[in-house]
């Protein structure tokens, strides 16, 4: 029995770390998390794709309606030549995220940047690798 349980906190302690959120919700919990595929950047570049404003303009329309929310945006990578290049560059694809939502009516003191380069895979197979470039919005 106390196997049991100890299974069951550990599912129930994992389940916490993993809950998601809708950009449609009224109401989040700490922690939880939002992950997008689709804002786009140019290649090697921190510089958004003009076809990101539209997944941009929801997750800024997402901070108007829950104006007690503050995020963090995290920038993933797919391999990196370079560690360190894909810190950097992930670091200042997120900047580039925060400044966007700034210029568009969000206060800078709700929004933290995170670059995460290639250091947490969403897929390791060979199929799924372009999974890993996304874009996550972190409720803290």
């Amino acid at each position: 029995m106390r196997k049991l349980i100890l299974f069951f906190l550990f599912l129930s302690a994992n389940y916490c770390m993993a809950q998601t959120f809708s950009l449609t919700d009224t109401q989040v919990n700490k922690g939880s998390t939002y992950t997008t595929w689709s804002i786009y950047f140019l290649h090697n570049e921190p510089q958004l794709h003009d076809s990101s404003s539209y997944e941009l303009n929801r997750i800024r329309d997402f901070l108007l309606n829950n104006k007690e929310v503050i995020i963090e945006v995290q920038v993933h990578l797919n391999r990196m030549p370079e560690e360190l290049y894909g810190y950097d560059l992930s670091f200042d694809r997120a900047k580039t995220i925060v400044n966007y939502l700034i210029k568009n009516g969000i206060a800078n003191t709700r929004l933290t940047a995170k670059g995460y380069g290639d250091t947490e895979p969403f897929d390791n197979e060979e199929e799924g690798r372009s999974k890993n470039r996304r874009v996550v919005i972190k409720i803290l």
